[in-house]
């Protein structure tokens, strides 16, 4: 039960959706979180499957009350995954931050948030837009656990590193 808030470093264009396996953490006491990556994801701009591998690595935070409710701050960085193209062999690279915010009226509760990033294939072109839907869930006692629901790449052409904020 929760508020679904979306926030993003770019408008989503047309997505193809590709379902990632489950992947979670619970973060640690400062709210540090990180989250293994080893999947395989379609590039619709090269046509073909990246192997992706790495650590998404983030923080969040839980404040408030029961009388105004609870405020999931937060955010997720890609610069720590990596990829390899099955057809081509070209090196990807992660990058961009996004930072989400949500709100839940009571605990134990959840709230689902989009995460953007970017996909840099080495060379020219090919580049891919990233968005990550993620479930923070909080438990009776104030303390997140941030789940990856599944990620979509989308091509834009033209995208390049400096789009990313």
């Amino acid at each position: 039960m929760g508020i679904r808030r979306l926030f993003s470093l770019a408008a989503l264009t047309a997505a193809l959706i590709v379902t990632a396996p489950v992947l979670s953490a619970q973060p640690d006491g400062g709210g540090h979180f990180e989250i293994e990556v080893d999947t395989t994801l379609f590039n619709p701009c090269t046509h073909e499957n990246v192997m992706l591998h790495g650590t998404l690595r983030g923080r969040v935070q839980v404040t408030g009350n029961p009388q105004q409710g609870f405020h999931v701050r937060g955010m997720v960085h890609a610069h720590h995954v990596t990829g390899t193209g099955e057809t081509s062999g070209a090196q990807y690279r992660g990058s961009g931050q996004a930072r989400f915010h949500g709100m839940i009226t009571t605990l134990p509760g959840s709230v689902e948030v989009m995460a953007r990033f970017h996909l840099n294939r080495q060379g020219h072109g090919g580049n891919a837009r990233g968005t990550a839907r993620l479930l923070v869930t909080v438990d009776a006692m104030g303390h997140p656990t941030v789940t990856v629901l599944n990620v979509d790449l989308d091509c834009r052409r033209g995208l390049t590193p400096e789009a990313s904020h």
